[in-house]
């Protein structure tokens, strides 16, 4: 519902909505007749890796990973050396 509700309202904020979270989100609900028969620690997880696996491809394809050109991407020392 999590994922519904923020692209719903990024939909309506800036007019974009980011299909990772639409696909995540449908997968998440076609797995719910699945996860009723599993025992609760394995619903959670199976919830939690979807979500981590969400926020990998996230991180990726936003480039903010190890080595990328992204702000997050830069250690302090460099940020420091650049500004000065």
């Amino acid at each position: 519902m999590y994922l519904l509700g923020r692209a719903a309202f990024a939909r309506l904020t800036v007019r974009s909505v980011p299909a990772a979270q639409l696909v995540a989100a449908g997968a998440l609900l076609v797995l719910i007749p699945v996860a009723r028969h599993l025992p609760a620690p394995a619903a959670l997880g199976t919830v939690s890796a979807a979500l981590v696996a969400l926020i990998a491809f996230e991180w990726c394809a936003t480039d903010r990973g190890l080595g990328g050109t992204g702000e997050y991407s830069q250690s302090p020392d460099q940020s420091e050396a650049e500004a000065a």
